[in-house]
């Protein structure tokens, strides 16, 4: 019987053993049950508030409440239950016990007064301590409090009564009473470990407990100890410096400098931080990127949350107002972040921020952004041009806003000068651009300036486009019309001083544009000296005509000169092809070599000309000038043939062409206008190596059904013609992508012979025959003599018996 009794005894403390190794019981009952088995088994109730949807509370269910010192601890000290605030007896119980905050703890008596609260889960090791407060009744809130009402409340009570605050999360008493606290204490005992709970609360720098802590930090490293003392003083700074970084105010102002002035004066760890994150809310305050960038680089192992933020948006300043090199060094720093980023959701989200900035750093390096301010009346649009070869070629144009601002986004053809403001030569300004570029021009009503929101580059060309500005109005301007050359020479005479010093002045990091801005002063002075020369002015002197006042007109003549003149040109002075990045290059040339000729521009010969020029491409460009005029095509293949050699790039053949189509009729007896293409075997060909024989010309591609139709009579044709002085063509203008189905077509179809590929590698080479001969359709079959002259630009497709008639006829 008693060893009967002992097992009883055995499998019962294993059954209490085994429930309490399970976590805490949360028993099935309802408050008041729970109060009257309170009642009966002589403990507390302890409480339980959550909601389903709250994390923290699954947290303390699921991952504390289980675990078994908590079932050992809880289940002996409490009859434990659990009420969701949301469902039954909850709602009214969270009415009742004003919960706000998810989850909360209640220790309650038996009789349902509320001993203790505890607001928020935490770890076990600590969330016992706090229940260990709200068993003992002298350091539970109910009783602290209470005493705290009576006026009762001893100072050794006071650390107690923060605690249990701290535990109700009734911050805000806890700051009032803090205070109050402070004040009570004499200075000596201020600085003691038993009073140090007045330092851990909510402080801010001006707080007059902040400020007794770091006047008497030296007694506070003796109590406390510096490791402790240094941790809250570097964290009541960075909070302080956390909220100014919200500030959108000024207020910040003053309290950035007590923290700098306070912390100046003490010497903490941590200290070096403090100081990089001072520096960097002016930076950020005042966006000096720069500073930014400083304080980001020095702290980036220890950068406290609201820094790292900033790197996900609000820090965009830098991209705004930073150069290449700092942008590159902030996407550097997010790259950083990104590696050490705790989560994968978290180095996504900064891995597409810095992306999006790397493409915008992409777009910047290749792109140029210009934009300004528009005020000039009745001015709607604003024109971008680049130079080539000396003239201003429209890049785009862009309409003013209703506020007056224009913009333009585009890459560079080149790196050098290009123009932007209205039609009028005196509407725009020059500027230097290059791939990254930012600039800004303001078209105002009587000038156009560059603001200061530009490259250094610019700025140093602004200096000398606003000198420019009144001579060139001088030239040009309407106002300036009877502003003849006896009023010219003397003011021109007069800038000149000015322009030389500007030259001397220079001083500019790169040499190379310091050299090209002295040259282009040169050049602007010799064009504003040649324009004066045939601009449209008129004396001040009146005499009538047909009964009305009119205007004598004004030219100079050499004896009017001054002596500048007399530098202005000379043999070698143009040896290279730099005047031709002027916007007016091209009309430079052809004023400089008629006045260096000293004569009328239509009476100089060409050759005579080019004895003033020592460079090639300007050369080139006096001829193509010459070949424009010309309104013959046989003038024009006089120039070809003479000076041909000169014209050696892709840029000079696309003009000759253009002159080519133009002044080319394909008349019948008139000289073939020749074209030169790669065969099959990439060997070239041209129309004119087959005089003394009669040429057809098939011009088809592999596209054109009505072309391959012709093919089988074409081929009858060329049979039939075998032994006698007739040559076949075929020139194909299929695109470069369908080479492969011409050659294909080529064995396909039978096609021997001279068969020439027009399109080459742009299709320049297909427009060259195509404009010249006016071809707008195809099949076109074309004739020409054994002298090289057109018989006929369109003539009978050999399915017609006619081409052949015509044929045996040329070959009498």
């Amino acid at each position: 019987m008693k060893i009967r009794l002992i097992l009883w005894a055995a499998l019962l403390c294993g059954t209490i053993f085994r429930a309490n190794a399970q976590g805490v019981e949360f028993r099935d009952l309802t408050f008041r049950q729970a109060l009257e088995q309170a009642q009966k088994e002589g403990k507390l109730v302890f409480m339980d508030c959550y909601t389903s949807w709250c994390g923290p509370c699954k947290n303390m269910l699921n991952n504390v409440f289980t675990l078994a010192e908590a079932g050992v601890f809880m289940n002996e000290e409490f009859v434990c239950v659990k009420f969701d605030m949301e469902k039954g007896e909850g709602i009214e119980l969270g009415k009742r016990f004003e919960v706000r905050a998810f989850p909360t703890f209640f220790i309650l008596r038996p009789d349902g007064t509320v001993q203790h609260k505890l607001v928020g889960g935490s770890q076990w090791e600590r969330f016992r301590m706090r229940v260990e407060r709200g068993l003992n009744e002298k350091t539970s809130l109910l009783y602290l409090e209470g005493r705290n009402q009576a006026g009762k409340l001893s100072t050794k009570e006071y650390a107690a009564y923060v605690n249990a605050l701290r535990d109700a999360s009734r911050d805000n008493e806890i700051e009032t009473f803090c205070q109050k606290a402070f004040g009570k204490l004499n200075d000596k005992v201020k600085c003691r470990k038993e009073n140090w709970y007045l330092f851990e609360q909510e402080m801010q720098p001006n707080d007059e407990r902040f400020i007794y802590l770091v006047e008497n930090k030296s007694d506070f490293d003796k109590n406390i100890g510096s490791t402790i003392v240094d941790e809250r003083i570097c964290s009541v700074y960075s909070d302080a410096l956390n909220r100014l970084h919200s500030d959108k105010g000024n207020t910040w102002v003053e309290m950035h400098g007590l923290i700098k002035t306070q912390s100046g004066k003490i010497e903490f760890d941590g200290k070096d931080k403090i100081s990089c994150l001072l520096e960097y809310i002016v930076a950020l305050k005042t966006r000096e990127v720069e500073s930014v960038l400083q304080c980001l680089e020095k702290n980036k192992e220890n950068l406290p949350t609201y820094v790292e933020f900033d790197m996900l948006g609000g820090l965009n300043f830098i991209m705004n107002l930073g150069d290449n090199s700092q942008v590159e060094r902030y996407i550097q720093l997010g790259r950083e972040a990104e590696d050490k980023a705790e989560t994968p959701q978290l180095k996504e989200i900064i891995k597409r921020v810095f992306d999006k900035l790397q493409g915008e750093l992409t777009d910047r390096t290749t792109y140029v952004e210009l934009k300004g301010k528009v005020t000039k009346d009745k001015m709607e649009n604003v024109n971008l041009y680049e130079v080539v070869d000396g003239k201003e070629r429209l890049v785009a144009t862009t309409h003013i806003s209703e506020d007056g601002h224009y913009g333009f986004s585009f890459q560079p053809a080149y790196q050098g000068f290009y123009t932007v403001g209205g039609e009028k030569i005196l509407d725009r300004v020059r500027l230097y651009l290059e791939p990254g570029d930012r600039a800004e021009v303001n078209i105002l009503e009587d000038t156009l300036m560059i603001t200061d929101r530009n490259t250094p580059e610019n700025l140093l060309l602004a200096r000398w486009e606003s000198m420019m500005i009144p001579v060139r109005k001088r030239l040009d301007d309407m106002e300036y019309v009877l502003f003849d050359y006896r009023d010219f020479y003397p003011y021109f005479v007069a800038f000149l001083p000015q322009a030389e010093k500007f030259k001397d002045e220079i001083s500019f990091r790169d040499a190379a544009f310091a050299a090209l801005v002295r040259q282009t002063v040169d050049y602007d002075l010799d064009y504003a000296a040649f324009r004066i020369l045939n601009a449209l002015k008129a004396t001040k002197e009146v005499y009538m005509r047909d009964g009305r006042p009119t205007h004598i007109p004004s030219r100079p003549t050499p004896a009017d000169y001054p002596e500048y003149y007399k530098t202005i040109v000379k043999k070698g002075k143009l040896s290279d092809a730099s005047i031709l990045r002027q916007p007016y290059g091209y009309d430079y040339l052809q004023r400089y070599t008629t006045f260096a000729c000293g004569e009328e521009k239509e009476r100089i010969a060409l050759e005579n000309r080019l004895e003033w020029l020592s460079s090639d491409p300007l050369k080139a460009e006096m001829i193509l000038w010459e070949m424009e005029k010309c309104r013959k095509y046989e003038d024009y293949i006089e120039l070809l043939d003479t000076y041909g050699n000169y014209l050696t790039t892709a840029n000079h053949q696309q003009r000759v062409d253009a002159v080519s189509a133009k002044l080319y009729k394909g008349t019948a007896g008139k000289l073939a206008s020749d074209f030169t293409y790669p065969d099959r075997d990439g060997k070239l060909v041209s129309l004119l190596d087959f005089r003394g024989k009669v040429v057809v010309v098939d011009v088809w591609a592999t596209w054109c059904g009505p072309c391959r139709a012709e093919i089988p009579h074409l081929l009858k044709l060329e049979k039939e013609m075998r032994g006698k002085e007739v040559v076949f063509i075929g020139v194909s203008v299929d695109e470069q992508k369908d080479y492969k189905k011409w050659l294909e077509a080529l064995e396909q179809e039978g096609l021997e012979g001279i068969q020439l590929f027009a399109n080459g590698k742009n299709k320049q080479g297909r427009d060259k025959i195509m404009n010249d001969y006016k071809i707008k359709g195809i099949p076109r079959f074309m004739v020409f003599d054994k002298k090289g002259k057109v018989v006929t630009i369109n003539s009978p497709r050999p399915s017609s018996p006619e081409l052949k008639s015509l044929l045996q006829k040329l070959l009498k």
